[in-house]
Order: structure tokens, then sequence, then C-alpha cells
């Protein structure tokens, strides 16, 4: 993902948070006012009612997107297999760019790269041919790595690389390590599995937690203004 996404990603939480602090300013101060006018009086005001239902209802909205978004982060990044096909959060740079000495890549106008934190799926591997400049999902020293085929040997392992690294990796791919074969990128999950690393997902989080904090303080006002009526009366 590009510095613009991180932009949208932080400005989008700060936008939802700022939207439950006007809600709640709007609220308590709408419910001050019934109180001193003497509306209040007898009950719980119709604006306390709809403030909390307002609240409410954002409270479950960025709770829900914010675990949404974190459970897809936890999800994706122990690549799970779903039938013949893997989903991986690509966590690491090395395959979101073309590196200037990696001709290659311009030479037979290979433009599938993949950014930091897509969710990419990948065929699962049964012994098809693996072909120069796939990219492939393999298990290295315990780590999944996607890099690109660049060269095949004679015993059929793999030489691979980075398209964002300037030189090859320093080991070959048994064809027992390919986990799968390169088929697309998920926009959508992708974008939502990004927002788990940004701050504007903690951005969300704070915003329920505020939401969840004036609901209660709601509650109290109300139930202090429930008492008050039940004595004068």
């Amino acid at each position: 993902m590009v510095g613009s996404e991180i932009l949208i990603a932080v400005l989008l939480g700060i936008l939802i948070f700022i939207s439950s602090a006007y809600l709640t300013y709007f609220c308590y101060n709408r419910h001050k006012k019934l109180k001193q006018s003497g509306e209040a009086e007898g009950g719980v005001p119709e604006i306390s009612r709809k403030g909390k239902l307002g609240l409410s209802l954002g409270l479950i909205a960025l709770f829900a997107a914010s675990a949404f978004s974190l459970g897809i982060k936890i999800v994706y990044r122990a690549a799970p297999a779903f039938g013949n096909q893997y989903y991986v959060s690509v966590n690491s740079p090395s395959m979101a760019a073309k590196h200037q000495s990696n001709t290659y890549l311009k030479t037979y106008g290979l433009d599938n790269q993949i950014a930091q934190y897509d969710v990419a799926v990948f065929d699962v591997y049964d012994k098809q041919d693996i072909k120069q400049y796939d990219v492939i999902l393999f298990e290295k020293n315990n780590a999944l790595i996607v890099h690109r085929v660049v060269e095949i040997q004679e015993d059929g392992s793999c030489i691979t690389q980075g398209d964002n690294n300037p030189s090859r990796d320093d080991w070959s791919v048994a064809k027992s390590e390919i986990k799968g074969i390169y088929v697309k990128k998920l926009g959508f999950l992708s974008f939502v599995n990004y927002l788990g690393y940004t701050p504007g997902i903690y951005i969300a989080l704070a915003g329920s937690v505020y939401d969840l904090g004036v609901l209660l303080l709601f509650e109290i006002l109300d139930k202090k203004s429930e008492d008050v009526s039940s004595i004068s009366h």
C-alpha cells in the first residue's frame, strides 16, 4: 500500500471519531437545554433516548469494523487454505515494486507486483510445472515467503527473488517447499487487512471506547434526572 492509502485510513478513523464526538456534544447540550427549560421534568427526554440510540449504533459499527479488520489481519497472516487455494497476507514489501536493477521485469512486462499487506491467492502446488517468472508461495526456515522464480535449475529447484530486491535470494527452493502459485489479489480484503496495520484501526477502537464511555455518562445523567423527578413528585 502506498502513502496516500495510509493517509486515507488515518483520516477515515479520525472522521469517525469526530462524528461520534459531535453527536455526543449535540445530544448532551440538547439534553441540558431541555432540563433547564423544564421540558425534561417527569421523565427521560426524547433527545437523550435518540442520542443513546445513535451512540449505540456508532459503538456497534466502530466495534464491528475494528473487529472485522483485526480478524482479517489475524486469519490471513496464518495463510489459511480453503479448498485448493491459499489466502495469504503478504506482510513484506519485497514484491511491492519493480527494483530498477531487475531488467527482466520490464523486458517481459511483468507487472503483477504484490503490495505489502495485500491478501493474495495461490493455487495449491500439486507437482505441476513451475515456469520461469511465476510468483510462488514457499516455506523457508519456518517462514512463508512470496517471491518470483527467476531461474529453474536442472534438479527442478528454483532460484527466487523479490521484485523489489536488488539481488537474488541466497537459497534455492526445492519442489517440496513450494506451497502454491500466485493467482490474484483480493482488493477489498487487502484494504481491510491493511487497516489492521495502520493507526486508523486504533483510532476506530478509541472511538468505540469513547462511545461506550459516553453511553455510560448518559445513563448516569438520565438516572439522576429520574431520581430528581421522582423526589419532586
